[in-house]
């Protein structure tokens, strides 16, 4: 369950942290603080692993506060990032509603703070409130479906193209992408090493289309990004 420190904390610092979730924050106050009061907050440093592909699952782990990155592994250590989770989302769905191990690593990408559901209390919750049964399942398949776009961009999209998709989905209505990860890690996200999408991202400047200050991406030509990355404009 990797290296991390039990937090000692008041049971509204832990309601907190669900009250900013999707999946969990409509709750009404008891059942809030009924989950709050069986979770517990676990505190990690860079680079820490959270939980580990294999071993064994059931608990929904909650982001208080940092961010994690969901990581898929080949034997030769090389990796993929397949989501980073931020303040508010929740990881762990799968194994919480199949009892199967783990299916995917998950590391702290920066001082992060997790809150750890246990299985029961979250499945109770699930059974006395169709509504939050609804909204996981509705999450699940989204989930699905991006995994499932990431596989085919990888087929059909050379890195150059995936940087560019990549940066059009994180910038922000002001023309703004906060990658706010190292190249390294943007380069696992993307599947390709890191030399490589330095390169794309510099081949992107060159055009115009963005400009690179530090892990801030401002783009300048929005159109041309997601014509370049066959991405449609939503």
């Amino acid at each position: 369950m990797g290296f991390a420190t039990i937090v000692p904390v008041a049971a509204d610092l832990r309601r907190e942290a669900l009250e900013q979730t999707m999946l969990l924050g409509a709750l009404d106050d008891e059942s809030l603080d009924k989950l709050a009061a069986a979770g517990r907050l676990r505190s990690y440093h860079r680079g820490d692993p959270v939980v580990l592909a294999g071993e064994a699952g059931g608990d929904l782990l909650v982001v208080a506060a940092g961010r994690l990155k969901v990581l898929a592994r080949s034997p030769d250590g090389a990796a993929v990032v397949l989501a980073v989770a931020m303040v508010g989302d929740t990881l762990g769905e799968l194994s919480l509603l199949d009892r199967c191990p783990r299916s995917a690593t998950v590391e702290a990408a920066a001082e992060t703070t997790v809150l750890w559901l246990p299985r029961d209390a979250v499945l109770a919750m699930l059974r006395n409130n169709p509504d939050l049964a609804e909204e996981l399942l509705r999450q699940q398949a989204e989930t699905i479906r991006r995994v499932s776009g990431m596989v085919a961009d990888l087929v059909f999209l050379d890195l150059p193209r995936r940087v560019a998709k990549y940066v059009v989905e994180h910038t922000d209505h002001r023309g703004l992408a906060q990658l706010d990860m190292s190249q390294s890690e943007l380069a696992a996200a993307v599947g390709g090493v890191r030399q490589s999408v330095n390169g794309a991202l510099r081949g992107l400047e060159r055009r115009g289309w963005i400009e690179m200050e530090g892990r801030s991406v401002t783009v300048h030509d929005r159109a041309a990004l997601e014509q370049y990355a066959a991405v449609s404009a939503t």
